[in-house]
C-alpha cells in the first residue's frame, strides 16, 4: 500500500480488495464443486474434502432449557467498520471483534 494513506483510507481500501478476492473465490469454488474443472494447474491442485461435524439442534430442546439464563451469556462484539466520506449505509463492510 501507499506509505502516505491514512490508516482509515488503507483499511477500506484493503476490505474493498478483500471483498473482490473473496467474490473470485467464491466462483473459482463454486467451479471446482459443480462443474468438472481440471483441479490440477500448473503450481497447485484443488482437494475437495467432505467434512462431517455435529451441530445442537436447538429447537428441539425443550422450552424451559431454551428460556433458562442459566444456559445463556452476554457476549460483547466490538465492530470497526470503515465508511466513505458521505456514507452510504447500504456499502456496509464491518469487521467483527468477540470478547
Amino acid at each position: 500500500m501507499q506509505s502516505n494513506l491514512h490508516p482509515a483510507d488503507e483499511l477500506a481500501l484493503v476490505r474493498e480488495d478483500m471483498k473482490r478476492l473473496q467474490e473470485r473465490e467464491a466462483f473459482l469454488r463454486d467451479g471446482f464443486l459443480r462443474q468438472s474443472w481440471s483441479r490440477r494447474g500448473s503450481e497447485a491442485e484443488v482437494e475437495i474434502k467432505a467434512v462431517h461435524s455435529r451441530v445442537l439442534r436447538r429447537d428441539k430442546l425443550p422450552r424451559e432449557i431454551v428460556n433458562d439464563p442459566e444456559y445463556w451469556e452476554d457476549r460483547q462484539v466490538r465492530h470497526v467498520r470503515t465508511k466513505p466520506l458521505g456514507y452510504d449505509q447500504t456499502d456496509d463492510v464491518s469487521l467483527f471483534e468477540q470478547s
